[in-house]
């Protein structure tokens, strides 16, 4: 009985390990296979980020975006009295 429990164990950390593996194994060759796209897309993204206007464009909707959700709060200590 023992036994049998042992090799069930043993069956089944051997089928987890297998799974890991080609787990790993298939994120690996994914990685290696989107490389490319994603170096071309990081320099499309850095290409927009070096422009100053959209940079001064960020900083604009940045201060809006905190006056609106200052007022959201405010309005909300306000109507509940917190």
């Amino acid at each position: 009985m023992v036994i049998e429990g042992l090799k069930l164990t043993i069956l089944g950390m051997g089928m987890v390990f297998i799974f890991l593996v080609l787990l790993v194994t298939f994120i690996q060759i994914s990685s290696s296979i989107l490389a490319s796209t994603t170096k071309q897309e990081l320099k499309t993204l850095e290409g927009e980020l070096s422009n100053s206007s959209s940079a001064k464009q960020n900083e604009n909707n940045q201060s809006t975006l905190i006056a609106v959700i200052t007022a959201a709060i405010n309005t909300y200590r306000k109507h509940n009295q917190i």
